[in-house]
């Protein structure tokens, strides 16, 4: 429930912040407040409890709020130069002439500054400046709030906001070589080769990687090959892999307009160096997935899906990233916009190098015959 919590603070507080943005809009309704079965929206659980976001919330649901207006992502390599815009949604009755903002890391608290000389005008959005700084060194990626304060002239805190950050720290290539094929896709090849794979031919490739899953793909896995597939489209699927098949989350129950829908990774095998808390949040942005991958059974969700998609209560449930044993072959599915951002977005080339190296380095026939995992598939 923390996560779900999480990702409902992270919602809500994007809302408001994105509607502070126009001075037109003056006020808001808040709906499903209370609701004692859909409370997605609500400070308090099903049980009366305080969420976690109780005691934050009223930072921006205040008459005067800090707003970050311009930030096009939230993850950075380590070394990066990272940059927020902000500005002050001023309603209340205060003299806010002559207020600073104030802005430190929490984890670097030397890592801070001032924005002087601030005088907001009522009833209107004021900018306040842009909060630069280059992302720390560091050696394990990590989750940070910028925190900010906003003081009067006199020096009183007049509100509160943070923003929260991600900060990755730059890998090394793989000491044992991998060697991938990519066919028929120059570009992804050149960007898998600059993350330091060696490409290679299909017959001597550890690993395959496809933006399509055609007939001659599925007989190379079903005699022992590796393939790691790009889903990335609905038209990606040219061959008939038994129940498993790909769907478009336009126009399905998955497309994102319920209010409590979820994506989620799994992390105990994949994906261990992003620190979202198993959530899929604005560190994802560009990222989104736009199909989903159908079929599998409750016994792959306990052992080999990666990450995956909820909506209502629990329910629809579908994957994003899921492997299966195929014959005497491995596949892996991902569905995660991944191609174009490989190298720039650190949340895409990690999930890109973890499932090249789960591929490369998975015995034969290990979690096959798993209790927890589903057998083979047996495509004719």
């Amino acid at each position: 429930s923390a996560a779900s919590q999480r990702m409902q603070f992270t919602a809500l507080k994007y809302q408001i912040e994105q509607m502070r943005r126009h001075p037109t809009i003056v006020g808001y309704v808040i709906t499903e407040f209370t609701d004692v079965h859909w409370e997605s929206n609500g400070l308090l659980d099903m049980c009366r409890n305080p969420k976690s976001y109780h005691d934050v919330i009223g930072q921006v649901n205040s008459a005067d709020a800090i707003v970050p207006t311009d930030w096009e992502r939230i993850a950075f390599w380590e070394g990066e130069r990272c940059e927020v815009r902000l500005a002050i949604s001023h309603f209340s009755s205060s003299d806010l002439r002559g207020c600073r903002l104030e802005w430190h890391l929490d984890l670097w608290p030397e890592v801070k500054g001032t924005l002087e000389g601030v005088g907001p005008e009522r009833a209107q959005l004021t900018n306040l400046g842009t909060v630069v700084f280059e992302v720390p060194r560091l050696t394990e990626a990590v989750r940070v709030r910028l925190e900010l304060r906003l003081l009067s002239s006199s020096g009183e805190t007049v509100t509160r906001n943070h923003h929260e950050l991600y900060f990755f720290p730059r890998f090394e290539s793989d000491a044992r070589p991998i060697r991938l094929a990519v066919p028929g896709l120059p570009r992804l090849a050149a960007r898998l080769a600059a993350m330091g794979y060696e490409l290679s031919d299909e017959l001597s490739a550890d690993v395959v990687v496809v933006e399509r899953m055609t007939d001659d793909l599925r007989w190379y896995v079903q005699n022992g090959g590796r393939v790691l597939w790009l889903a990335e489209t609905p038209d990606s699927q040219q061959a008939h892999l038994g129940s498993i098949s790909i769907a478009q989350r336009h126009g399905r129950s998955w497309q994102g307009d319920w209010a409590s829908s979820m994506s989620w990774l799994r992390q105990d095998k994949l994906f261990r160096g992003i620190p979202t808390g198993g959530t899929v949040d604005f560190a994802f942005a560009d990222l989104t997935p736009e199909t989903v991958i159908v079929g599998l059974t409750p016994r792959d969700y306990a052992g080999n899906v990666h990450s995956g998609l909820f909506v209502g209560w629990v329910h629809h449930i579908v994957a994003l990233v899921a492997e299966r044993p195929i014959d005497r072959g491995r596949l892996m599915i991902c569905t995660y916009r991944l191609r174009e951002h490989l190298g720039n977005h650190p949340v895409a080339t990690i999930m890109m190098r973890d499932m090249i190296e789960r591929m490369a380095s998975v015995p034969e026939a290990v979690e096959a015959h798993s209790s927890m995992s589903a057998p083979p598939v047996m495509v004719p």
